[in-house]
C-alpha cells in the first residue's frame, strides 16, 4: 500500500514537471501564432516606416527647392540693391560735379 501511494504521488508530481507530448505541442504552436503575430506586426511598421521615410524625402527635396529659390530671390534683391546703390552714387557725383 505504502508503495502504491508513493507511486503514485511520483507519477503525479512527473507528469506536472514534464509535461504531456500534446501539451507541448499546443504550447508550441501557440508560440508560434505568437512569433507570427508580431512578425506581421513589424513588416507592417516596417512599411508603414518606409511609406514615411518616402514622403519625408520628398518633402525634404521640396524644401530644398523652396531654399534654392529664395536663395536665388535674396541674390537677386542683393544684386538690385546694390546696383541701384551704385546709380545712386554716380547721380549724387554727377549732381556735385555739375555744381
Amino acid at each position: 500500500m505504502y508503495d502504491s501511494f508513493l507511486s503514485d504521488s511520483f507519477s503525479v508530481h512527473n507528469e506536472n514537471v514534464n509535461p504531456k507530448p500534446n501539451e507541448q505541442e499546443d504550447a508550441c504552436e501557440a508560440r508560434s501564432r505568437g512569433l507570427e503575430n508580431r512578425l506581421e506586426r513589424l513588416e507592417n511598421q516596417e512599411a508603414s516606416l518606409l511609406d514615411r521615410l518616402e514622403r519625408l524625402e520628398i518633402s525634404h527635396q521640396r524644401l530644398e527647392n523652396h531654399t534654392m529659390s529664395l536663395e536665388m530671390r535674396v541674390k537677386f534683391v542683393y544684386e538690385m540693391i546694390t546696383h541701384a546703390r551704385e546709380e545712386g552714387a554716380d547721380e549724387v557725383r554727377n549732381e556735385v560735379n555739375h555744381r
